[in-house]
């Protein structure tokens, strides 16, 4: 797993999301992009996070097709 992606779990399971937190992590270990609902209510800040996550799973996936 990825820096980026370990702090991402992280801030989840800090602001009280560990059910999306594992979520994310299965995600990002199958591969794939974790977009999540426009209902949670997460910071900015965090959203960022997981959009940086989501780029780096996108650029391996180009990568190595």
């Amino acid at each position: 797993m990825q820096t980026k992606q370990t702090q991402a779990l992280w801030e989840l399971q800090r602001h009280g999301l560990p059910e999306i937190a594992e979520t994310a992590a299965r995600h990002w270990q199958a591969g794939q992009r974790y977009d999540p609902e426009d209902t949670l209510p997460i910071p900015r800040s965090l959203e960022t996070l997981i959009e940086q996550c989501n780029w780096e799973i996108d650029r391996m996936a180009a990568a190595y097709p």
